[in-house]
């Protein structure tokens, strides 16, 4: 068993890892498992991504400069001839998620999750099994109102051969400060023994990764100014104290519209880490109304995601609405790069054949 405390960085390179990436958004998750090999001393190469959304895609090639072949739409590409050692395969959440549908894997009209039964196709159609299939999605794949669906999941991997093993890790635990429990999902084709990772005291606080200086399109004029917005409706707002913030609540694809997401006060008003508003709590709270606040910017949502500024950077052509999708829909680098220190570590230790094998077969 590999316990996480043994884990050395190991810059001798040690073999070369294949990948195809499903679903790919802008590449998190790969850019995760690149920080992984890159630790263990081990080269991995992007055969192939697939991704149909127009601007993740351009997204992905910023930053992935080197990786040529787009398979655009996976419910309409064969994998015939084709290999890979991992494959990462973040299929959509809006099956599983409280504010999706709820229809599972369900083949049904409008559901993304039912992407899925093309994954598993695809799988079938690879020269060989993959060594490692990674999925990520919301925790509530595994659910009550989920599990059956989550049990046909599992044994197709396993009857193609997987051992299956998941975890719900909270991105807050392994040093980002957001609160984003999600689903990880680890499938080896070998009875490859590893841990998740432990939690770990969190070092870095929402406060520490704010901006100082914001520009003027992130700023609303008051709370009581979004509150009146509402028409009467009643719905949370939540807003952080600036000097006292520890932990962001969960970006989503809307981070600068929703009335729930993350908004910051331009100053201190009080001693809470977070003040919650809704519309039947506005006379108690008639003293914090006429502060202004503000959302979060671009390199606040990106440094929530454990993206480097420098990545953030490389999306600067993304347009705000499309960046706060990217973001709610991504992964949080740090937490997969951990998993995958962890898997990859036990599978060099246990396994002598891992990555031995040359593959000449030139993609087709």
């Amino acid at each position: 068993m590999i316990r996480p405390d043994c884990i050395r960085l190991n810059k001798r390179k040690r073999g070369r890892l294949r990948v195809i990436e499903l679903c790919a958004g802008i590449g998190q998750t790969s850019l995760a498992l690149k920080n992984a090999c890159e630790k263990v001393g081990i080269e991995m190469i992007i055969e192939a991504f697939c991704e149909i959304d127009k601007f993740a895609t351009k997204g992905y090639r910023a930053l992935h400069p080197g990786v040529m072949e787009w398979l655009s739409d996976m419910t309409k590409v064969s994998f015939k001839g084709r290999y890979c050692d991992v494959l990462l395969a973040t299929t959509p959440c809006t099956g599983f998620s409280e504010l999706g549908k709820k229809d599972g894997f369900k083949n049904v009209e409008g559901n993304a999750s039912a992407i899925i039964w093309h994954t598993f196709r695809l799988i079938d159609e690879l020269e060989q099994k993959p060594k490692i299939i990674f999925f990520e999605n919301v925790k509530a794949m595994i659910g009550k109102r989920n599990q059956e669906d989550f049990k046909i999941f599992e044994m197709e991997l396993q009857k193609r051969g997987y051992k299956v093993r998941y975890k719900v890790l909270n991105a807050q635990h392994y040093g980002v400060p957001q609160h984003r429990e999600r689903i990880y999902i680890v499938a080896t084709l070998d009875d490859v023994e590893f841990d998740f990772p432990t939690k770990e005291v969190l070092k870095t606080f929402l406060r520490d990764i704010l901006e100082k200086d914001v520009e003027p399109k992130y700023l609303i004029k008051s709370m009581e100014d979004k509150i009146n917005r509402t028409n009467g409706r009643n719905y949370s707002v939540r807003v952080h104290n600036p000097s006292y913030a520890d932990v962001a609540f969960t970006l989503t694809t809307k981070s600068r519209g929703q009335n729930h997401n993350n908004y910051l006060y331009l100053d201190d008003v009080s001693n809470d880490s977070l003040i919650r508003f809704t519309s039947k709590t506005n006379a108690s709270l008639d003293e914090y109304k006429k502060f202004p606040i503000r959302s979060l910017t671009r390199l606040e949502q990106g440094r929530l995601m454990g993206m480097s500024d420098e990545d953030i950077h490389k999306l600067d052509f993304v347009s705000d609405t499309q960046f706060s999708k990217q973001m709610g829909n991504g992964i949080v680098i740090p937490v997969v790069e951990k998993i995958f220190v962890n898997v990859l570590e036990a599978y060099l230790e246990q396994y002598d054949d891992f990555l031995a094998k040359e593959h000449t077969r030139k993609i087709a």
